[in-house]
């Protein structure tokens, strides 16, 4: 796990917010064509990172010259609202963990922090690091009497947490779908088990939540 400042928990102690287009404007922009708008999963990734870091996503989108909405950008709120409608819980409402992401093994990356024009690589972070360079394996999120771990890729077998703290005891389930999952203790890491059955039949999603009750 990296430490806050590895991870640039927000850098202020206020609210604060990411501006983003889906593609390098603002809004819609005629000369754009489907590759310069980032993909559903990106956009999702953005929010995820920035909400578990205790930021807002501004996600810019603006209508054609005569009032339509661009049929990319709502395909890309569509694809987005699919996963929130199951997933949600983990999201809305809740707020940031001292450590908001756990990563592979690596270096973990450092992101540049600007007020205007940041470069924001948020593929590199979770799917294609460079080489040497850590991946994020987990997000964080945390509610009143939960913490959520959000997986962007799909759990197979065991799912080992770092830094979980549970003076109670972790009750863990998979959000969508609500299977309760055996969790248990190994030292410093909650190691969450994920039967055969349950990860074959997982339905094909940008991320995965686990709701783990009880942790802090």
């Amino acid at each position: 796990m990296a430490d806050n400042d590895a991870t640039r928990l927000t850098g202020t102690d206020h609210p604060w917010e990411e501006n983003r287009g889906m593609g390098h404007s603002c809004g819609y922009n005629r000369m754009e064509s489907l590759a310069d708008y980032r993909t559903d999963r990106e956009l999702l990734m953005m929010l995820i990172d920035i909400v578990s870091r205790g930021g807002n996503l501004l996600l810019d989108m603006g209508p054609t010259c005569d009032g339509r909405i661009p049929v990319i950008m709502e395909e890309r709120l569509l694809q987005m609202g699919d996963w929130l409608r199951p997933n949600g819980e983990a999201i809305y409402n809740t707020r940031a963990r001292k450590v908001t992401r756990q990563w592979s093994q690596g270096k973990v990356p450092q992101l540049e922090e600007k007020d205007f024009m940041s470069d924001y690589p948020i593929g590199h972070l979770v799917d294609s690091p460079a080489p040497g360079f850590a991946r994020v394996d987990a997000f964080f999120t945390a509610g009143d009497n939960a913490v959520y771990a959000i997986l962007p890729r799909r759990p197979l077998q065991d799912v080992v947490l770092d830094g979980i703290v549970a003076p109670s005891g972790v009750r863990a389930t998979l959000l969508e779908g609500g299977q309760k999952l055996k969790a248990a203790r190994h030292g410093s890491q909650l190691r969450i088990r994920i039967p055969d059955s349950l990860a074959a039949a997982l339905p094909a999603r940008p991320a995965y939540v686990l709701k783990l009750e009880g942790a802090q």
